[in-house]
């Protein structure tokens, strides 16, 4: 590395060579400065999410202040009406909280803060009629009953986004707060003024180079060898490290899988959105074979994913080479869920495609079978996501040891699998718990809570 960059120079003047950096007390020469990613809430963008998000990010979750906490918003599913939304019973509040729950998936502690923080945002301050400030209390005083999502609050605003953007003193004041309150939850964070090797930014820089050349990803030892030990005169013993501060920063997209030692690190996270995307796309061509075709529709009407599918995805778009690498991360964030072979052929149980199913049709009621279900709990109140569809995809191994896998019935919150000829394995997914139940067809039968599968399934 002959020069630095003139970017990476211009902010080591900018914070290391004015003499009044040290006097300056609102920190705005301090070099921080936003990498932000905006969440869309489809089923199958939200089920993605998790691959982006870490545990060293401030969360700015934005709601609608027109809209009652209360209402249900429905089943819109956005631009693609085909993939269905097993949420669209849950109110505006539930899925405020389903998003708190999955930032406190990533809960850590330091300094006897609670992290990542969250800053809730109110937007549409003027279409509201009263105050917009005793909306937002409203739902600071239901964080008050859920303490364990509402420690990662650090702050709170009501904004006026049509005022966004204004020139100076004609901005939303709660704009201009807004903004403050992320600095100064950002300078909080241990991580924040953290020392990092001048060169690590140096190779931040030719990362981005390379990302907008049109370079999407390259494999871990080649990222190893082609950038860190060409861009890098000190000797780097630990490349991992690079690559998770990258990925803390949003710069990448990397995520360390111990069965690969050359794993994929992907240099424009956007192309990782849109491939991830189109693998599980349901939009048949006219110009697919018959088979093909016949994939999509079973992956539409059913959330069955064919590895045949997976390869045809891949190699259309020209990703055989890391075709292992993405289906790592899919399973790795329960995008999708192995399971067992039907006739010889590799499937995929694939949650965000699955449509929902009352319960009462899955599984009796207690007055119909002399079994007693089981309720799984949680702290925080809500299921976590994903967790679910793993259970599904384990029992449904187990269960199909015991029957065909074909008489499977799998559905967004609910399933049931058959045992033998006349027991049942079947489990509902409500907002805080899941309810197992295990029982007979012939609840006459005296020794149908005998028959040994309720000790196999509540151990």
């Amino acid at each position: 590395m002959d020069t630095i960059p003139d970017d990476i120079s211009s902010l080591v003047e900018d914070n290391f060579g004015d003499d009044e950096v040290d006097n300056c007390k609102d920190n705005d020469s301090d070099g921080i400065w936003p990498v932000i990613w905006d969440f869309a809430g489809q089923a199958v963008y939200r089920a993605i999410h998790p691959i982006f998000m870490c545990p060293e990010a401030v969360y700015v979750l934005a709601f609608d202040l027109s809209k009652n906490l209360f209402d249900k918003p429905g089943g819109n599913t956005g631009d693609n009406p085909s993939v269905p939304n097993p949420d669209s019973e849950d109110s505006n509040l539930d899925h405020i909280m389903r998003w708190m729950d999955m930032v406190h998936s990533l809960k850590h502690s330091a300094e006897s803060e609670t992290l990542p923080p969250v800053i809730l945002v109110g937007t549409h301050a003027d279409s509201v009629k009263e105050d917009p400030d005793r909306i937002m209390d409203c739902l600071l005083d239901r964080f008050c009953k859920n303490r364990l999502l509402g420690e990662h609050i650090a702050g709170s605003v009501a904004v006026d986004n049509t005022r966004a953007g204004k020139t100076l003193g004609q901005e939303d004041p709660g704009i201009v707060r807004l903004r403050r309150q992320i600095l100064e939850v950002a300078n909080k964070l241990p991580h924040t003024k953290k020392e990092v090797p001048l060169q690590w930014l140096y190779i931040e820089s030719k990362i981005q180079h390379e990302a907008q050349c049109g370079v999407k990803y390259i494999p871990k030892l080649s990222f190893k060898g082609e950038i860190v030990e060409k861009f890098c005169k000190i000797q780097v013993d630990d490349v991992e490290a690079i690559l998770n501060f990258l990925h803390d920063r949003g710069t990448i997209i990397y995520h360390e899988n111990a069965n690969d030692s050359n794993g994929l690190v992907v240099l424009d996270p956007q192309w990782l959105v849109n491939v991830l995307c189109k693998i599980i796309t349901v939009v048949p061509s006219r110009e697919e074979k018959i088979n093909i075709r016949s994939h999509r529709k079973k992956l539409k009407e059913k959330g069955i994913l064919a590895k045949e599918l997976l390869d045809h995805a891949c190699r259309e778009q020209g990703l055989e080479q890391v075709e292992q690498s993405l289906l790592f991360l899919m399973e790795k964030f329960n995008l999708l869920f192995r399971c067992p072979s039907m006739d010889n052929e590799e499937i995929y149980l694939v949650p965000c495609m699955l449509t929902a199913r009352p319960g009462k049709e899955i599984i009796p009621t207690a007055v119909d079978t002399s079994s007693s279900p089981m309720y799984v709990t949680f702290k925080t109140e809500y299921v976590p996501i994903g967790l679910f569809s793993r259970l599904v995809v384990l029992f449904g191994v187990w269960a199909s040891t015991k029957s065909s896998c074909e008489q499977q019935q799998i559905f967004a919150n609910a399933a049931r699998f058959v045992l033998d000829g006349k027991n049942f394995l079947g489990l509902v997914c409500f907002k805080s718990v899941i309810k197992l139940l295990v029982w007979s067809q012939d609840k006459l039968d005296p020794f149908c809570n005998d028959s040994g599968f309720h000790s196999e399934v509540y151990r």
